[in-house]
């Protein structure tokens, strides 16, 4: 999807150096940084569903999360 968005001259030029290093082009980088930013501050609410069993809330990580993460993430919360 083709839109404008208007940049700082210093955000403009700190974006294309960034695309030029990971050989993509502009749009490419921005749009990687704006999905990163929005699912790591606003994650899509479709993603989180309720356990039916349990009645939690859960979501899909995309991979398994072991006991061991799940431990070490409680930590740092500490």
């Amino acid at each position: 999807m083709r839109t404008t968005v208007e940049l700082d001259p210093h955000t403009h030029q700190r974006l294309k150096t960034l695309a030029k290093e990971m050989n993509q082009s502009l749009s490419e980088t921005i749009g990687q940084l704006a999905t990163y930013g929005l699912n790591k501050y606003a994650p899509d609410e479709s993603r989180i569903k309720i356990d039916p069993l349990t009645g939690f809330p859960t979501f899909d990580t995309g991979r398994p999360v072991t006991s061991e993460e799940v431990a070490d993430m409680i930590d740092e919360d500490l």
